[in-house]
């Protein structure tokens, strides 16, 4: 996911992640050849999966305003996205070993898809511009308002 990661990165690998796992839940429902035990972690895993999945994503800055059960985007938060989309595709694979009719694996993310690179060099440059204007406006704001302040005499 990069250096930064956005509301609607993670939301994107929710949504693609969760539709995967709900194609493998449905081939695991209909498949005769696993057994309880299995079926029973499956299960617990899809659970897990699609509660995380589920969850609205929210960008750090919305504190306090923060609704209840967000996942609030962070690198933590893409490094969780990707361990799931990991075990899911090991999930995919011990399936495909049991039932004929499994689907095939979770397409290994890519974190840096095409066009990537130009949505990068417009985050940083946005980023960038927010430091360097944040700088003139304190260089321009702070003579000002030293100028307004009355003069300390001095004997």
């Amino acid at each position: 996911m990069g250096l930064i990661v956005s509301a609607s990165d993670i939301d994107a690998e929710k949504k693609r992640t969760l539709a995967s796992a709900q194609v493998t839940d449905q081939a695991i429902q209909s498949c005769s050849t696993i057994d309880a035990t299995t079926k029973t972690e499956w299960t617990t895993f899809y659970a897990g999966l699609t509660a995380f999945c589920s969850a609205p994503t929210c960008n750090f800055y919305w504190y306090p305003g923060i609704p209840s059960g967000c996942t609030i985007a962070t690198a933590n938060a893409g490094d969780s996205m990707l361990a799931l989309e990991n075990m899911l595709s090991a999930w995919q694979k011990r399936i495909g070993a049991i039932c004929a009719n499994a689907p095939p694996s979770l397409a290994q993310f890519n974190p840096n898809p095409a066009g990537a690179q130009v949505s990068d060099w417009l985050r940083y440059g946005a980023i960038i511009a927010g430091f360097v204007g944040s700088a003139y406006v304190v260089a321009e704001v702070v003579p000002f308002i030293s100028a307004l302040l009355p003069k300390r005499r001095t004997k």
